[in-house]
């Protein structure tokens, strides 16, 4: 069944209907005509409301999309619910209610009711019999989060004014609202490049992509004998040594530390959160720009096999896509994992590769972490990299760098 139904009747009539056979009595022993006529036409406008409240909006349709609004804060978009009366008694008088988070804000709505995660709204609907209405509700952007159309339901009143019957929408609303974090500028991002082998051309890079052969050379005694191309020794009659593209291996690891801790006390959710994310998705859309791979870990709890927010290793539009979507479902209330846990697991990742970590999150790193980022960067020769929130906006420092700080015309070192 679509619709569960509620029906009320009016206070007034209840009364009316409770005494209506005394008046009935009084009126057929006085012989008072216009008393019974009036009584009889009460009950028959009770039975016609009762009739209509029981039946309009039996066939009622709520067409129920697999879809999914995608928006950065600030963004407007409408929101289409479709309604289809198969029945053939109209629906007037009538309001439709659903309740959105705070994510999205509705226009043209009247605010009805509010609670911790969710706030009401509701607004008016009129539908003839056999007839379908298509109603705009235009969204804006809020905050960043991800919102379902919930608690839908359906207010019906009878001509008369003497009833109510409350339909509340039954199936699980499938519209999704995501609104991404808004991209927060990063710089010092030239401080990424990292000289390894890998498959991002680079002219400045130490190392050869063999995969990608860029012609020949006159051959000198330093080259590897196995690098000599003998096609063009053949047509030359002169030793010539091939030439590959320059490549460097730039996967990015995104670590984000959400919880916060000062001395001894219990972990507990950052209060910039918003910040770290928006610095995040910056550094997403920046590395799908410049085909750049790069998986993401969050330390808040996640069902499945990995206990923790976890976006595997990816690049392009479609994992840009996913990661600002995982970044948009980051929710402020969730239980935190512990650091080190996340940390043990990617190193077990690491085990045959080289490192290159960004790490978010709460500057003042603890011993137990950092011993991680020590590891990796001397056992493994990768890099670790901080995303410092300074005066000037967030920047990329090297871990183990000091950091510089101005004040006034000066530069201290600490």
């Amino acid at each position: 069944m679509e619709w569960m139904r509620t029906v009320t009747i009016s206070q007034p009539l209840k009364i009316f209907l409770f005494n209506s056979p005394i008046i009935a009595i009084i009126s057929i022993y006085f012989k008072t005509t216009l008393l019974f006529l009036i009584v009889f036409l009460l009950l028959l406008a009770t039975y016609i409301t009762h009739s209509y409240l029981k039946r309009a909006g039996n066939k009622l349709v709520l067409h129920n999309p697999k879809q999914t609004i995608r928006l950065y804060p600030g963004d407007k978009e409408n929101m289409e619910i479709i309604l289809n009366n198969k029945g053939r008694l109209p629906l007037f008088n009538s309001d439709m209610t659903l309740s959105l988070a705070e994510a999205v804000i509705p226009e043209g709505l009247r605010e009805i009711g509010q609670t911790r995660l969710y706030t009401s709204y509701q607004f008016p609907i009129q539908i003839g019999g056999n007839d379908s209405r298509a109603y705009q509700i235009p969204i804006t952007a809020n905050k960043r989060g991800v919102t379902r159309v919930r608690n839908i339901g359906l207010s019906l009143q009878d001509l008369f004014g003497l009833g109510t019957a409350n339909l509340t929408y039954a199936p699980f609303y499938f519209t999704e609202l995501i609104v991404y974090p808004t991209p927060v500028e990063v710089k010092g991002i030239e401080e990424l490049i990292q000289h390894g082998q890998g498959t991002h051309s680079y002219r400045h890079s130490l190392f050869d992509n063999l995969t990608s052969p860029a012609g020949a050379r006159e051959y000198v005694s330093s080259d590897s004998f196995n690098r000599i191309h003998w096609k063009a020794t053949a047509r030359s009659q002169q030793l010539q040594t091939k030439v590959y593209e320059k490549a460097i291996d730039l996967r990015w690891t995104f670590v984000l530390n959400v919880g916060a801790q000062r001395g001894n006390a219990p972990v507990y959710m950052t209060e910039k959160i918003e910040d770290y994310l928006s610095q995040m998705a910056f550094m997403c859309e920046y590395a799908v720009k410049h085909n750049i791979p790069f998986e993401i870990y969050i330390n808040t709890r996640a069902a499945g096999r990995i206990p923790f927010l976890h976006l595997e290793l990816g690049e392009g539009k479609e994992q840009l896509s996913k990661a600002l979507e995982l970044l948009a479902r980051v929710n402020d209330s969730s239980n935190l994992i512990k650091m080190t846990r996340m940390l043990n697991y990617l190193d077990r990742r690491f085990a045959a590769s080289t490192p290159f970590i960004l790490r978010f999150g709460d500057e003042e790193i603890r011993e137990e972490e950092q011993v991680y980022y020590d590891r990796w960067v001397k056992k493994k020769r990768g890099n670790a990299f901080l995303i410092e929130t300074t005066g000037h906006g967030p920047v990329v420092r090297k871990m183990g760098q000091k950091k510089v700080v101005s004040i006034g015309q000066r530069k201290v070192i600490s």
